[in-house]
């Protein structure tokens, strides 16, 4: 089963190459949704 926190563990584990943070922890990944094994998010970006 696919959970939040795990979702949030695996995107962290991928450096956003501007801020040298994890994508979660960078604050890149908007509206997380996780229900049926499937997750769904947006990731934000400005220039």
């Amino acid at each position: 089963m696919t959970d939040r926190a795990a979702v949030l563990a695996v995107l962290d584990a991928v450096t956003d190459p501007r801020s040298g943070q994890g994508l979660a922890t960078a604050g890149l990944v908007q509206g997380l949704v996780v229900a049926d094994g499937r997750a769904g998010f947006v990731m934000e970006r400005s220039e």
